[in-house]
């Protein structure tokens, strides 16, 4: 397997096959925050030993409150920091759900899977293909979290063979 930094620069130079599998970059950005809620954009790539895109996808992910203060301290219950991490598949039976993001510093068991609210993570990306507002509540949701979900795993085990990163996630707070 490739580490997260091969994957994000595996495609510079010329266009002779570097790696003989397909691989897939999870591009995310935060772009709103709740009270108990951050929502982010993310665009999916796959692409071919050649580095040439091949397919995408998009969505929305759900994580609880962010604070950089407690981001790495385990069970705290709130968003991860950014950064480059490795998403993989599920490793043994004691694992719940099916991906899990590697090397979240001070966190273990960072998964994606489905759920509607900041208040169903503990830290872990809940997937949607749209999201809602709250004003009253100053929350956010994501809606049909199970068929995103189900698209996104469709999607990394067509075309992930070759490993899976998800870049950056872009640390914009609100001024």
């Amino acid at each position: 397997r490739l580490s997260i930094f091969d994957l994000a620069t595996m495609f510079e130079g010329d266009s002779v096959a570097k790696y003989p599998k397909s691989c897939v970059l999870v591009s995310t950005n935060r772009i709103c925050y709740g009270n108990k809620s951050t929502l982010s954009k993310f665009v999916a790539t796959a692409y071919d030993s050649y580095g040439r895109a091949v397919d995408s996808m998009n969505g929305y992910f759900l994580e609880p409150h962010t604070d950089c203060d407690s981001a790495m301290i385990e069970n705290s219950k709130k968003a991860i920091l950014g950064g480059n991490y490795q998403i993989t598949p599920k490793q043994n039976n004691k694992q719940r759900y099916l991906w899990y993001l590697n090397g979240v510093k001070g966190r273990k068991g960072i998964a994606i899977h489905k759920g509607n609210h900041g208040t169903d993570s503990k830290g872990c990306l809940l997937p949607g293909v749209y999201y809602s507002y709250d004003k009253t509540n100053n929350e956010y949701h994501v809606w049909k979290s199970k068929e995103k979900l189900t698209e996104l795993s469709n999607f990394f085990e067509k075309y992930g063979e070759g490993g899976i990163g998800m870049l950056p996630i872009a640390l914009l707070f609100p001024g």
